[in-house]
């Protein structure tokens, strides 16, 4: 659920991607790729930084979990924050490869989160039942996920290798995409 908070600049990353790609503007691809990867980071970095705030202080109060289980909430909610920017930034991916036509590579990589997502926790209760263990291994998922789509996207689009770039009004255009959705 925390992709969401990408601001839509997800889809805004797919739609201006393709635009540019359809008029060969090579220069405009690479700037709105970075633009939009550096921005969702950043969203999520501090989407981290405030769920680790919270963690800490309010875990008892506001989720109201059982005495027993306090600690192991506020690590889940510790580990959750700290694998925020790759949850956010992976929007940013995946509307990279679709702007790309790899629809083929995000297909297996869906299956393969979608297996990890599924299949690690029942494989994991074999050995624990802890809270933050199975929010642990959910969450290397997710990381795994992430890596698996930006090595497709450096791998299979050798523009966006180049050094980052940015552009203002792309940055603007993406931002003002990405808010209206």
């Amino acid at each position: 659920y925390f992709s969401l908070f990408d601001l839509g600049i997800g889809l805004a990353v797919t739609q201006h991607l393709a635009r540019f790609h359809r008029a060969g503007e090579a220069h405009k691809r690479r700037a709105t790729f970075w633009v939009a990867l550096v921005m969702v980071s950043l969203i999520g970095c501090f989407l981290g930084l405030i769920l680790s705030l919270l963690a800490g202080s309010a875990t008892a109060w506001l989720l109201d979990p059982p005495p027993h289980l306090i600690d192991e909430t506020r690590r889940v909610l510790f580990f959750v924050a700290a694998a925020m920017p790759f949850v956010v930034s992976t929007t940013c991916l995946r509307g990279t490869l679709v702007a790309s036509y790899r629809f083929g590579v995000i297909g297996a990589l869906r299956m393969l989160q979608g297996i990890t997502t599924y299949g690690a926790p029942f494989v994991v209760l074999w050995w624990s039942t802890r809270v933050d263990v199975m929010a642990l291994v959910l969450i290397a998922g997710r990381v795994m996920a992430w890596m698996g789509y930006a090595v497709a996207v450096f791998v299979l689009i050798p523009d966006f290798r180049s050094r980052p770039m940015f552009d203002r009004a792309i940055a603007r255009s993406v931002f003002r995409f990405g808010g209206w959705v």
